[in-house]
C-alpha cells in the first residue's frame, strides 16, 4: 500500500510529481501516534534502493484514527485527511 502525491518541496530541493509515498513506520499509544511518510522519486526507484526524496514524521491524536481492517490502513486514511495528502492517490 503507498498513496502517490505531488511535492513543491524535498530535500534535495527540487519538485516531484506523482511521488511514491509509504508508511515506513507507525507508533501508536493511547495519546499520541507517530507516521514516518517517506517519498520515493517512483515506485521503481523504492525497489531498487534509491534514497527517499523526502522523509516526514507527523505526530496525530491517537483519537484522530478512524478505525480499518490493519493498523497501515487505518494510518493511510488518516493521511488522506492531512493537507499535504489531500489530493493523494492509492497505488
Amino acid at each position: 500500500m503507498a498513496l502517490k502525491v505531488d511535492l513543491a518541496d524535498t530535500a534535495i530541493g527540487v519538485a516531484f510529481d506523482d511521488t511514491y509515498a509509504r508508511i515506513t513506520s507507525l507508533r501508536v499509544d493511547k495519546e499520541r501516534s507517530l507516521l514516518q511518510v517517506s517519498h520515493y522519486a517512483t515506485r521503481e526507484a523504492r525497489i531498487n534502493g534509491a534514497q527517499p526524496v523526502l522523509d516526514r514524521t507527523i505526530v496525530v491524536a491517537t483519537s484522530e484514527l478512524k478505525p480499518g481492517s490493519t493498523p497501515l490502513e487505518i494510518g493511510y486514511n488518516w493521511l488522506k485527511l492531512h493537507p499535504e495528502y489531500r489530493d493523494a492517490t492509492d497505488c
